[in-house]
Formats: structure tokens, sequence, C-alpha cells
């Protein structure tokens, strides 16, 4: 059997959703966290690179000691975070690579609330509503690696220069362009397709098993059992399909990054004829809604699973199925 996987990673750099519909004067009766709807989580995409710099104390020592840093993997935008105390004295400028959901989540946290005194973000001196009252302002940007920095030294008046934007507005603006799945609202599976030979004999009535084999040490995959209850699989000639649940598979989203094989065993007999399985082929998808992609893999044959556990070397690849919305 060879598995033939058919997966791209499709080229839009970080392709995500992100729409907000917040009601913040609903959310701001609310005494607790209010939630979160990011319908993002992590997305493998071509690496972008940040201008980095952790808790300089101000935009200057941030240029002056920063340097561009290649971002990993599920991390697809440049966060920026100033720290003030009355609209003036710039405390901490931060800037580095973050994970999309996780900057996000926290930019909205500038202006969550209708209250404008509950607000975190208080760019300027007179946005301050206390004495020695502190500010904490969040931007997201992916334009190019050096988007974090540009953004903090656009404010160059003399009196302010080097104090980041004062503009609330600035802070609250999308600086990442918007994208959706496709695939969204479905449900995340993993689906195996095997053809039975259309020989004689080729059939089984035992059960066929399936476990998959990661590269990551950490991820561990249990065997599952292939059975349509009631039915009858593997017959000569015939196409079976058996859809499982993501999460029955593995509940750790990114163990299905880092498959190296897939093992394949018989079960137990379900019925008479218990003769090994001839396999024309199988195929296995993994669809998974919250990194909106799937990755397939495909094995074509023939073999035989005769009492023994088979390692099946595959191939796979991924389709991203992110589109850039206009």
């Amino acid at each position: 059997m060879k598995v033939l996987s058919s997966v791209l990673v499709a080229v839009y750099g970080q392709n995500f959703t992100d729409q907000y519909d917040y009601d913040y004067a609903a959310v701001a009766q609310t005494l607790y966290y209010p939630p979160i709807f990011a319908t993002i989580d992590q997305l493998r995409a071509p690496p972008i690179s940040c201008w980095t710099c952790k808790s300089a104390s101000s935009v200057a020592d941030c240029r002056a000691n920063g340097y561009v840093e290649q971002c990993l993997s599920n991390e697809q935008v440049c966060e920026i975070e100033v720290r003030k105390r009355n609209g003036n004295r710039v405390e901490t400028v931060s800037t580095g690579c973050k994970w999309r959901r996780a900057c996000l989540d926290n930019k909205r946290q500038n202006f969550m609330y209708s209250d404008k005194t509950q607000h975190q973000c208080k760019p300027a001196p007179w946005h301050q509503t206390q004495r020695d009252d502190t500010s904490v302002c969040r931007q997201c940007c992916d334009g190019n690696e050096f988007c974090g920095i540009e953004f903090m030294e656009e404010y160059r008046k003399p009196a302010f220069k080097g104090k980041a934007p004062l503009k609330r507005k600035r802070w609250d603006e999308r600086m990442i362009p918007s994208h959706v799945c496709t695939i969204d609202g479905e449900d995340p599976t993993v689906t195996v397709t095997t053809v039975t030979a259309n020989v004689e004999d080729a059939n089984t009535d035992k059960q066929q098993k399936f476990k998959f084999v990661s590269s990551d040490a950490s991820c561990t995959f249990e065997w599952m059992t292939l059975d349509n209850v009631p039915g009858n699989d593997f017959e000569q000639g015939a196409t079976n399909t058996f859809v499982f649940d993501m999460a029955d598979v593995n509940s750790v989203e990114h163990c299905f990054r880092n498959i190296q094989s897939i093992m394949w065993a018989d079960g137990p007999c379900m019925g008479n004829v218990c003769d090994a399985w001839l396999g024309e082929s199988v195929e296995i998808n993994v669809k998974n809604v919250n990194e909106c992609n799937t990755r397939t893999f495909a094995f074509t044959g023939p073999f035989v699973s005769d009492n023994q556990v088979l390692p099946l070397a595959t191939t796979n690849s991924e389709e991203s199925h992110w589109e850039l919305l206009n």
C-alpha cells in the first residue's frame, strides 16, 4: 500500500479570520472576563520575521538594541506592546513574534469596555482618568518585519517623539488582513477510505485497524478500529469509508503535523470468512478545522493484511483552506 497525500499549504502568509462583533456596552455589564470569540488557532504557514525587543526602556532603546527574529511556524504576526504612566512616561516597550489569536485577544483588551475609565490603553496624557494613571496598549501587524518598530516611531511631533502613537484609533485599527476559512463550521474529522481488491478471496470478515506514528515523542496515538455497524466491510471490490471525530484519534491537534508513518493490523473476526484481507488502497484524510487545513495520506497496493502489523510508509501533503476576503 502506498499512501498518497494531497495537501499544499496555501501561500497566504498569515491566513486567518479576525472578525469580531463585540457589543462593548453589553460586555461592560458583565462581572466576569468577557468571552473571546477568535475563530483562529494556529496555521503552519511560511514563517515571518519581526523586529524584536523585550521590555525596552523606550522606543529609541527598542530600535538601538532590537533585532530581526524569525518567528516559529505558529507565530503569524508581530505584536507591539507599550506601557506608560500618565500618558507621557514610557515604562516598557516590547515587540516580537506572536500567535495571531493571542495577539488579537490581547489587542481587544485595549478598549474592551464602553466606560472609557476602564480602558487599558490610554496612550496620551489627555486620556488619563486619575493621578499616576497607567496604560498598556497592544497592536498586531504583519506588513513587514519592521512593522512593529515603524508603528511606534511614526509619531514624530517634537513634544512626543518616541512616545508611540497617541491616538486611540491607531491602537484600534486593523493592521492585518482578514481571511475566511472555507471549512469553518464543519466538524474536525479523520476519514479513512479503503478499497478491497476485486479478485477472488480478497475480502475478509476481520476488522482492520490503523494507528498513526508521529516523529514527536510526546504524541502517542492509539489503534483505531475500522468497523461500520451495521454493515459488511471489506467485501471484494468494495470501497468503504470510516469517519472518526479527530479528537477521538488524538485530542492534541499539533500531533497531526508530524506523522511519519501509519501502522496497519488485523482486528478480531466478525463473521465466518476470516482469511487475510487483500487491500487495493487506503486513503486517510485529516480535516483540522481549527487550523483550517487538511492533510491526506494515501497508500496504494495491493498489500495483504495477515495477522501481522504492517508499517505503511507514507508521503503526506497539506492543503490550506483560508481565503483572503476582498
